[in-house]
């Protein structure tokens, strides 16, 4: 009895040390705790749209005074398009990167360049019956008296017109141009710069220059020289004289260039030739005053003529500083001594 009694208390005391000994390895489970979220942060807000750096104006220094024999005359070079004179003040317009306009009382000091907001590509200054017109895309055509202070455009045709030049003559402006919707060369006419007819179609193709003389107003452009005595019928010559971009009359003719370096005096529909040829040089402007022509065209060069027939060899125009000018010239001048 006592040897069973023995053996029981052997066999729990075993099995008490086993259990203690499994208890040593256990690891209670520890309890998942969440981990607090990362904060979302805020979303940063868009910068700003910075503004539009205004336009910076071109420089009057590519306004540049010259002298021929005794003529004094400006031209306007690089940007500056175009150089007139009238109501005792000289004007010039500029394309930069946005039209502008500089003034001056002498053509020599020139006021800092105004930006119009008359928004267009215009192609053309001209001084007309005592007042400054500018003429240009979407049909635009704006006036001046004083050159700084212009109308709102007036919108003449369907606003798809490009005009490219206008004229005053007989009572009466006409404006010239195309447009890309039927390639073709337009005219409007308008007794006062303000009302004007429904632009008639002259020509094939675009006019880019027009003049009056002799009783008749001569346009022009890309292969397209018309002839009208009203400025409302028009007569097209036989024969192209290429891309035509600029007109002049004076001394009982016409001069016209063109973009493969000719000039051409033209006196009516049957009479005109071709007097002088640079082949490398693209005409832009031609002027005529104190009894004398000029052309000026790329690369700074330019010819003189006094009776439309004899012209002098191409010369490359110098700055003030003698320095030579690889500028376009653009529009020219003769001013009055």
């Amino acid at each position: 009895m006592r040897m069973k009694i023995f053996c029981m208390v052997v066999l729990c005391a075993c099995l008490f040390i086993a259990c203690e000994k499994d208890n040593d390895d256990y690891e209670p489970v520890k309890p998942p705790v969440e981990q607090p979220e990362n904060p979302v942060e805020p979303e940063k807000p868009d910068d700003p749209e910075k503004p539009e750096k205004p336009a910076i104006p071109p420089s009057t220094d590519n306004i540049i005074n010259f002298k021929i024999g005794d003529l004094n005359m400006i031209v306007g070079s690089y940007m500056w398009y175009h150089v007139v004179y009238g109501n005792g003040i000289y004007v010039a317009s500029s394309h930069w990167n946005a039209e502008y306009i500089s003034t001056s009382a002498d053509g020599v000091t020139w006021s800092e360049p105004v930006q119009i907001n008359k928004s267009s590509y215009y192609k053309k200054l001209r001084f007309l019956n005592g007042k400054f017109y500018m003429v240009g895309l979407n049909g635009y055509v704006i006036s001046s008296v004083d050159g700084i202070n212009w109308t709102e455009p007036i919108v003449v045709g369907d606003g798809t017109i490009e005009w490219f030049d206008i004229t005053y003559a007989n009572g009466k402006y006409v404006i010239v141009g195309d447009t890309d919707k039927y390639a073709r060369g337009e005219v409007s006419t308008s007794p006062d710069g303000i009302n004007w007819t429904k632009p008639v179609k002259a020509g094939d193709n675009g006019l880019f220059s027009i003049a009056y003389g002799n009783g008749m107003f001569v346009a022009s452009g890309d292969r397209n020289t018309v002839v009208s005595t009203d400025g409302v019928t028009w007569t097209k010559i036989a024969n192209s004289l290429g891309y035509v971009e600029c007109i002049a009359y004076g001394n009982g003719y016409f001069i016209l260039g063109n973009n493969e370096g000719r000039l051409y005096k033209f006196i009516d529909l049957n009479n005109y030739s071709r007097v002088f040829t640079e082949s490398s040089i693209d005409w832009y402007d031609i002027a005529y005053g104190n009894n004398m022509f000029i052309a000026v065209g790329g690369y700074g060069y330019l010819t003189t003529s006094r009776d439309g027939e004899n012209w002098t060899d191409v010369e490359q125009l110098k700055n003030e500083s003698g320095e030579p000018v690889n500028e376009l010239l653009r529009g020219v001048c003769i001013m009055s001594n």
